[in-house]
C-alpha cells in the first residue's frame, strides 16, 4: 500500500512545439505521396484518353483499308449518304454525322460516277463529326494522298494493271488459282518414277527440266430435254519429262485435272462469261529451253473471255531478270472462224511483272510470248498477243486507285473550326 501511495501517475502530454514538429514531419512525408497519387491519376487519365483516341483512329483505318477511293467517297458523301452512318464503323460508334471538305471532294458525273482530280496535287480530304467512343465524341479527318503515284501520261490517274474480278459470279464465271504446292507435288511424283527406273533425278531436277502445259478445255454437249447445250470448262495441269527418264512402258508425265471451273448443269441457259486463270510462271522456260505451254481448246466456238494472269511467285532481287528471260508459247484452238475469234484474251503477258509490282512502271517484254497461234478448223495463224488481247480488266483501269491514307482524330467541334490545332492521334498507312 505504501508503495502505491508513493507512485506518481505520469499525465504529461505533447507540448505545442512537439505537436507542430510532428505535423510538419507528417506533411513532409504525406505531401509527396499525395502529389504522386494525383500525378498518377492524371497520367492514367491521359493514357486512357490516348488509348481511346488511338482506338478511334485504328477503327477508321481498318475500315478504310480494303476500300477503293470511289467507295470511300460514297461513304462520306452527303449526296449518296445524307445524314447516314459510316457502315464500316461498329454500331457502338453510331450517330456519326457525315461531312466532307468540299475543296478537295470529288464530284459526280451524270452517270453517278466519281470524277477525281487529274493533277499532281490529287489529294482528297474527308471528315466525320461527332464520332462516339467510350462516352466521348471526336471529329475525324481522313486524308487520301495519291501524289506519289501520279502518272503524267494518264493525266494524274494511276495506270497500274490489275485483275478486276469484282463482278465475278459463279453462275457465269470460272476461276482457277494455281496452288502453291501443285508443281512441287507433281515434280516429286515424276522424281519417284525416275528413281524406280534407276535414274537419279530429284524433284528439283524435274522442276528445271520438265515441260509444263496448262490446258483450258471448253466443251459443249447436247443437254437432254433442252435446246441449250451443257457447257463445261476444265483445266488440266501437266508436267512431262523425256521418256527415257522413266523408262519404257511408263507414263512420262504427272498431271492434275480441275473439272469444276464452270458447268451449267443447274441452268443450261447460263453461258460462261469470264474464265480467270491465275498461274505462277515457270521461270526455267527460256529461249534455249521453251518449257511453258498454255493451250485453250474451244472447238465449239463458245463466246468467252479468258483472263490469263501470271502471278508474282518469287520475292527475289533477280525477279526482274527472270521476267525478262521468261518465255511461253500459247495456242488457241477453235472451229471455223467467223468474223472474229470466239475466245477473247486478257493478259499481262508481255509486261515485266517485277517492275510492274515494285516500281509501278510498265516495261514491255515483247518477246515474252514466244508465239500465239490461233488454230481455227485446223488452219493455224500466228497472232500478236498485243493485237488480240485487250486491257487486262476488260474495262477502264485508269483511276486514282493507289494512295496513302492518314487518319487524324481531333476534339469534338474541330470540324467547324477547320481542324485547327494539333490532332489528338494520327495513324498513316500505305
Amino acid at each position: 500500500m505504501e508503495k502505491q501511495k508513493n507512485k506518481k501517475i505520469n499525465n504529461k502530454g505533447f507540448t505545442l512545439v512537439e505537436l507542430l514538429i510532428a505535423v510538419a514531419i507528417v506533411a513532409v512525408i504525406v505531401a509527396p505521396i499525395l502529389t504522386a497519387i494525383t500525378t498518377s491519376m492524371k497520367v492514367n487519365k491521359k493514357s486512357d484518353d490516348m488509348l481511346n483516341e488511338t482506338a478511334v483512329a485504328q477503327t477508321f483505318m481498318e475500315g478504310l483499308q480494303d476500300m477503293s477511293l470511289e467507295e470511300i467517297a460514297r461513304q462520306f458523301s452527303t449526296v449518296t449518304n445524307p445524314g447516314g452512318t459510316l457502315n464500316f464503323l461498329p454500331s457502338g460508334m453510331g450517330g456519326t454525322i457525315h461531312r466532307e471538305d468540299q475543296t478537295s471532294f470529288p464530284t459526280q458525273d451524270q452517270d453517278g460516277n466519281w470524277v477525281f482530280q487529274k493533277s499532281v496535287n490529287n489529294t482528297y480530304t474527308f471528315a466525320a463529326a461527332d464520332v462516339e467512343y467510350d462516352g466521348k465524341k471526336y471529329d475525324v479527318r481522313v486524308t487520301l494522298d495519291a501524289r506519289d503515284y501520279y502518272t503524267a501520261a494518264k493525266d494524274g490517274l494511276n495506270d497500274k494493271m490489275y485483275v478486276d474480278i469484282s463482278d465475278y459470279d459463279s453462275k457465269y464465271d470460272g476461276l482457277y488459282v494455281q496452288s502453291a504446292n501443285v508443281n512441287s507435288e507433281l515434280c516429286s511424283k515424276l522424281a519417284l518414277k525416275c528413281v524406280t527406273a534407276n535414274n537419279p533425278k530429284t524433284a528439283d531436277d524435274i522442276a528445271e527440266e520438265a515441260d509444263r502445259t496448262i490446258t483450258v478445255n471448253i466443251t459443249s454437249t447436247t443437254a437432254s430435254g433442252s435446246t441449250d447445250p451443257l457447257i463445261e470448262v476444265s483445266v488440266n495441269y501437266r508436267l512431262e519429262v523425256p521418256q527415257d527418264y522413266v523408262g519404257t512402258g511408263v507414263q512420262n508425265w504427272a498431271d492434275q485435272n480441275f473439272n469444276s471451273l464452270f458447268i451449267n448443269t443447274a441452268d443450261t441457259t447460263k453461258k460462261p462469261r469470264n474464265i480467270y486463270i491465275l498461274y505462277n510462271p515457270n521461270y526455267y522456260s527460256v529461249n534455249a529451253h521453251l518449257r511453258e505451254h498454255i493451250v485453250i481448246n474451244n472447238q465449239e466456238n463458245i463466246p468467252v473471255t479468258v483472263y490469263l494472269i501470271k502471278q508474282s511467285s518469287v520475292e527475289e532481287f533477280n525477279q526482274s531478270a527472270l521476267e525478262t528471260n521468261y518465255r511461253v508459247d500459247m495456242k488457241v484452238t477453235e472451229g471455223v472462224k467467223g468474223s472474229e475469234y470466239a475466245t477473247k484474251l486478257r493478259t499481262n503477258l508481255g509486261y515485266n511483272l517485277y517492275d510492274l509490282l515494285k516500281t509501278n512502271t510498265y516495261r514491255e517484254e515483247p518477246l515474252q510470248v514466244q508465239q500465239l497461234i490461233y488454230e481455227c478448223a485446223g488452219v493455224s495463224t500466228i497472232e500478236s498477243v498485243y493485237d488480240v488481247s485487250e486491257t487486262i480488266t476488260g474495262k477502264s483501269n485508269e483511276t486514282v486507285r493507289i494512295f496513302k491514307k492518314k487518319v487524324e482524330v481531333y476534339p469534338s467541334g474541330s470540324y467547324s473550326r477547320n481542324f485547327s490545332g494539333a490532332p489528338l492521334a494520327t495513324i498513316s498507312s500505305e
